[in-house]
């Protein structure tokens, strides 16, 4: 178990990453809610400050994520 730590964890970052896409792209789509709505939204009403502000949002959200699991993958070894 120790020696498949490192790629436990990748895994755990790729797939939250994955996640994070697909969340945002469906709600880009659908438009039920959420930043995936507020960035479709902006995008269509020539609206950029809100649209990078919702993408620098999303980026923000993945970058505190991996720092996270970063910080708690250095803990465990």
């Amino acid at each position: 178990m120790p020696a498949a730590r490192p790629h436990i964890f990748s895994g755990i970052k790729i797939g939250f990453t994955y996640t994070i896409i697909g969340v945002i792209a469906l709600e880009f789509l659908v438009q039920t809610g959420g930043v995936g709505k507020m960035v479709a939204a902006a995008y269509f009403r020539f609206q950029t400050d809100t649209l990078y502000a919702g993408i620098i949002f999303i980026m923000i959200l993945s970058m505190v994520f991996n720092v996270a699991i970063g910080e708690l993958q250095r803990r465990i070894r």
